[in-house]
């Protein structure tokens, strides 16, 4: 899958403030082609968190607000 996009996305959003990570996750999806969206629907990704796990990331500083 497209895992310098997650990894260089999921980057940037923990810098953002104020950006949940209900919303990173929308904005990250969103920014998938259509294989990529159904294969995170697939594995039932909900937080950045979930996509660190799959993608062996370590995804720390992003609560939800």
């Amino acid at each position: 899958m497209h895992l310098k996009y997650v990894k260089k996305f999921i980057t940037l959003m923990l810098e953002i403030d104020g950006l949940s990570n209900k919303d990173a996750l929308f904005h990250l999806k969103d920014g998938l082609t259509n294989w990529a969206r159904l294969e995170f629907n697939r594995r039932n990704m909900q937080t950045l968190d979930d996509c660190g796990d799959v993608y062996g990331l370590q995804v720390q500083g992003k609560e939800d607000l």
